[in-house]
């Protein structure tokens, strides 16, 4: 596939807890579509963190520059989770320099703050714009709660 140069898209996600350098340095070397990770739960966090900093540190060797938009990372929110547990792992995927990309469980019953939340990752202009959430609500929104 590298050889080839044809661009290549996965249309599911990969899971960056089986990453090795190995791995990491051949998806790197690819001409990718953006990849798809998730970190969907709290126990994972770790194993997907150390995946997600190997392949952008891979991405960076092999072709020089890294953009947060090179690579997506589902995070599935409001399921067993508490919001604060939720922007940890939002942060975390941040730290590694990838799009965190907010996916709702049971969405018509979430809470308010889970769409916002949505809203503000979900969408590369605002995420772009305002890289904290807190100074995303405090622009977009008057009154946040948590309903």
């Amino acid at each position: 596939m590298i050889d080839s140069k044809a661009k290549i898209d996965f249309n599911q996600g990969l899971d960056a807890r089986l990453l090795t350098l190995e791995t990491a340095r051949l998806l790197a070397g690819m001409k990718l579509k953006t990849p798809h990770f998730a970190m969907d739960t709290m126990k994972d966090m770790a194993a997907v963190q150390r995946g997600l900093r190997m392949y952008v540190e891979a991405y960076r060797q092999i072709k020089g520059t890294w953009d947060w938009r090179n690579a997506k990372v589902f995070c599935l929110v409001n399921y067993n989770t508490t919001h604060e547990e939720d922007m940890e792992r939002i942060k975390t995927i941040q730290a590694c320099e990838c799009w965190p990309f907010v996916m709702i469980y049971n969405k018509p019953n979430a809470p308010v703050l889970a769409r916002r939340l949505q809203r503000w990752t979900n969408n590369a202009a605002s995420y772009a714009r305002w890289k904290e959430f807190e100074d995303y609500l405090k622009v977009t929104y008057k009154k946040c709660r948590n309903a």
